[in-house]
């Protein structure tokens, strides 16, 4: 097959080859393979390292005869991974295959494609890492850098299923946006795959989240190495182990449980109990109108009754827009429902370390049905135990913590919990606060309502 263009060809920089073949921990007589030479810089590293038995592997003809004469001591082959019959099977596969989706592939390699990832959606490189699997050893490596989209795209499925079936995954290092190529800033990961049969139950992942692009491969190298020789993190990199995935569902998408409002604001997901409140984190911030229209649709052609709303939840001092839900009848029904929403458009942010312990605020759009019960005082007409009452005047953040701190200590209702927003009525913006207790009455709310006024006067 003859290819006019280096399809996806983009260098990977020398020190980040470096950092990949380092996180190997083979002998150098093991048989290795580069899926892709280009212009050597995997190949390079190899030599550099003391490898002796490197194949490459190049369908781009001026590029191979680079290989061949620069890397003599090398096997270089021309022609196209994806459909070369190799008669071994090698202890490392390593590289950094082509990123192009499977629309703007010639139709000869977009059918081999598609074959390989079953699906006619998708990218070449699903199928790269797909063939590598196959193609190694027990207990060998495969060591990528990608973009991050195969952990959580629908039609990556099958390359997590893979991934899944033939072992597991040691080491991910998440590069996020760092501009590692010329012209290109994808959102890149490495990641190193170990084939064999391990109860993934009880294994766990080394991950890596850079902390700032303001950076250079050199140091990404230099730090990388360091924090994964000494499982510490440092100033460019957090380090965390965190287990393994046990499904091909969307892996390290951002999502927030909200267990109750009288236990806590902000905590990170659990599989235990019934959902209360869901935030899916997204991208990019979108309107109040696309995710009710969209929440909408999804509960009509799926026969769900999810509510959704536009949310903010600051945490620490980053703040991040998502989707508030609530109704998920199970924990496992939330992939479903990420891929739904991700259906009609919307992009998921990926997963965050968090501390523990760290401030959160969330802020969220919703439609009120209430009625009022008293002068200023408002009852839920969905929830019994929900009361809204007007405050004279706004609060900033941190004035109503010391202002809803210094009540609760001074008050003899107790085990409520409170929440400071808005309504918008027709006389445009009012303070308000929301309060919840289980079996809460009248005069409780009345008792709390109108310390808050004595405290703003």
């Amino acid at each position: 097959m003859e290819i006019s263009s280096k399809i996806g060809f983009v260098e990977t920089p020398l020190e980040i080859a470096k950092l990949m073949l380092n996180l190997s921990n083979i002998d150098k007589n093991a048989l290795v393979l580069d899926t892709g030479c280009g212009r050597g810089i995997f190949l390079q590293a190899l030599r550099d390292q003391g490898f002796i038995n490197v194949w490459g592997i190049e369908i781009d003809k001026e590029l191979y005869e680079y290989c061949k004469e620069n890397f003599k001591d090398f096997k270089i082959i021309l022609g196209d991974f994806l459909t070369y019959t190799f008669n071994h099977k090698f202890d490392i596969i390593i590289g950094n295959p082509p990123y192009v989706h499977f629309n703007q592939l010639p139709l000869e390699i977009s059918n081999i494609v598609k074959k390989i990832i079953k699906t006619g959606e998708g990218d070449i490189y699903y199928a790269f890492t797909i063939k590598a699997i196959l193609l190694l050893k027990e207990g060998g490596e495969l060591i990528y850098i990608l973009p991050y989209h195969f952990f959580y795209n629908t039609y990556a499925k099958f390359v997590r299923e893979t991934l899944l079936k033939f072992g597991k995954i040691e080491i991910i290092i998440d590069l996020d946006e760092m501009r590692l190529f010329n012209n290109e800033n994808p959102e890149t990961i490495i990641f190193k795959f170990r084939r064999g049969r391990y109860d993934l139950k009880n294994e766990k992942i080394k991950l890596l989240n850079i902390k700032t692009r303001k950076t250079n491969s050199v140091e990404i190298y230099k730090k990388a190495v360091g924090s994964l020789n000494n499982d510490i993190s440092n100033e460019l990199f957090d380090y965390v182990e965190i287990p393994h995935y046990m499904n091909p569902d969307l892996w390290s998408t951002f999502v927030v449980n909200i267990p109750s409002p009288l236990a806590s604001y902000f905590t990170r997901f659990t599989q235990i109990n019934k959902p209360n409140t869901i935030l899916i984190i997204t991208k990019d911030s979108v309107s109040f109108e696309r995710i009710l229209r969209a929440t909408r649709k999804i509960n009509e052609l799926n026969v769900m009754n999810i509510g959704g709303a536009k949310c903010e939840i600051t945490i620490g001092k980053k703040r991040y827009s998502g989707i508030r839900l609530k109704g998920i009848e199970e924990y496992s029904d939330i992939p479903k429902i990420q891929e739904l929403y991700k259906n009609e458009g919307f992009e998921l942010a990926k997963s965050v370390k968090i501390k523990k312990e760290t401030d959160s605020m969330i802020r969220v759009n919703k439609f009120f049905n209430l009625k009022e019960v008293s002068d200023g005082i408002y009852q839920s007409l969905n929830d019994k135990d929900r009361y809204y009452f007007i405050i004279p005047k706004n609060l900033d953040w941190d004035h109503f913590r010391e202002v809803t701190f210094d009540i609760k200590n001074n008050i003899n209702v107790t085990g409520y919990d409170v929440a400071k927003g808005i309504f918008y009525n027709n006389d445009g913006i009012v303070e308000m606060v929301r309060i919840i207790k289980p079996n809460i009455t009248l005069d409780m709310v009345k008792e709390v309502h109108q310390k808050y006024i004595d405290r703003l006067k």
